[in-house]
Formats: structure tokens, C-alpha cells, sequence
């Protein structure tokens, strides 16, 4: 065997071995591009989710001023209703048919 026939089968190896590597990476760049949309595809769900959520928690539930501003009301209001309930009784304690 000369050396243009080594030279020419082990180009033809090189050739075959570069080609399967290059196949390979071809494949893993299109997978990695595939995942990579999917990850896109699920974190824009995750964000449309939140979005909402938090859109309902606005909607339906109140916030911690309004909260403490009901509270304070409530809280007036049954302390009005105390100091009546005291006055009557007052009125009643000094009622003269005892």
C-alpha cells in the first residue's frame, strides 16, 4: 500500500469521523434550541399566571389600609353603641320609682 492510498482512506476516516461529529452537534444545538423555547414557552405561562392571580387578589380582596380603616370604624361604631347602653343605664339608676 503506497502512501496516497493510506492518505486517501485515512482522509476518507476523517472525512466520516468529522462528518458524525458534526451530525452530533447539529443534533445537540437543535435540542438545546428546542428546550430552550419550551423553557420560554413555560416561563411566559408562569407569568401569564401571575398575572392573573394577582389580578384577583386585587379584585377580590381588600388591602391592609382599607382593613384597618373598616376596623376602625367597626370599633367606633360599637363604642357608640356602649356609651348608649351607658346612658341608659344611667337613665335607669336614677329613675325615681326604684
Amino acid at each position: 500500500m503506497d502512501f496516497t492510498t493510506a492518505a486517501g482512506i485515512g482522509g476518507a476516516a476523517a472525512t466520516g469521523v468529522l462528518a458524525v461529529l458534526g451530525w452530533v452537534l447539529k443534533r445537540s444545538v437543535g435540542q438545546m434550541d428546542q428546550k430552550l423555547r419550551e423553557h420560554d414557552e413555560a416561563l411566559q405561562r408562569r407569568s401569564d399566571e401571575l398575572s392573573a392571580y394577582k389580578l384577583h387578589v386585587a379584585e377580590h380582596y381588600v388591602t391592609t389600609n382599607e382593613l384597618s380603616k373598616a376596623i376602625d370604624a367597626l370599633n367606633e361604631t360599637i363604642k357608640a353603641v356602649f356609651q348608649r347602653f351607658d346612658r341608659l343605664e344611667s337613665k335607669l339608676d336614677n329613675k325615681a320609682d326604684k
